[in-house]
């Protein structure tokens, strides 16, 4: 990441021209202040996000090629430099106050975004 404020965790995904591969690097940054349920949260997204692609990966690919199909996925990807992308998110208020109301789990499947597509 080339962002030295940058907080949070991370996913890259990097071809591997010499074994015809793609290499995963994954990784995360939190500063002290950050609530240490968040930082479990976050954590656990990232590895579950690993662990589905390492699962099934045919699926994923085949799950995004969905989503960058019928939403504009590609269009919200905004040059950072250095030949970086990245995605400008900003988290739906509902999910926030979910996160905040909850002891230490969250159900994504009645997560929905009003008006927003995936």
């Amino acid at each position: 990441m080339s962002n030295n404020n940058f907080e949070g965790a991370f996913l890259e995904l990097v071809p591997n021209y010499e074994e015809e591969t793609i290499d995963f690097v994954i990784g995360w940054e939190f500063s002290n202040e950050i609530e240490p349920m968040l930082v479990e949260e976050v954590k656990n997204l990232l590895a579950g996000i690993f662990g589905l692609v390492s699962a099934d990966e045919g699926s994923v690919s085949a799950i995004g090629e969905v989503v960058r199909k019928v939403s504009d996925f590609d269009g919200r990807i905004k040059p950072s430099g250095d030949n970086e992308t990245e995605i400008i998110f900003s988290p739906d208020p509902d999910l926030m106050d979910q996160l905040s109301t909850t002891d230490n789990v969250v159900d994504l499947t009645k997560y929905n975004p009003k008006g927003k597509k995936h």
